[in-house]
């Protein structure tokens, strides 16, 4: 009985609530901005066209949005390396940026490819 309740508790913590409160606001903002979209634009054709239109405005911001990224996981790369200098360590880091380069590149060459 008590294994099942750490299990529960484990399962159940507060930062699998604060992840999942983060995704269900992420789904909401991006259906009302979506809903919204349609709406102001008259039909959801016109809104494709129009996010078509602004596709390289979309670029621009996800570039941005990558450089901040990058800023932010080179000064905690740092922090992480030096809390833990194993070659474990390191060799999980690197594989955690070529897993992460990877799944950027395969959504930018989907989103070229469209």
């Amino acid at each position: 009985m008590m294994m099942k309740n750490r299990l529960l508790r484990r399962v159940f913590s507060r930062q699998v609530a604060v992840t999942i409160m983060w995704l269900f606001i992420l789904g909401t903002v991006s259906f009302v901005v979506n809903t919204a979209g349609i709406r102001i634009t008259g039909s959801v054709q016109n809104w494709t066209s129009w996010l078509n239109n602004h596709a390289s405005y979309f670029l621009v911001w996800r570039i941005l949005l990558y450089i901040v990224v990058a800023y932010g996981w080179y000064w905690m790369r740092q922090r992480l390396i030096l809390r833990e200098p194993t070659v474990q360590a390191k060799q999980r880091i690197i594989r955690i940026e070529c897993s992460t380069i990877c799944a950027l590149l395969a959504l930018e060459v989907s989103n070229w490819l469209n």
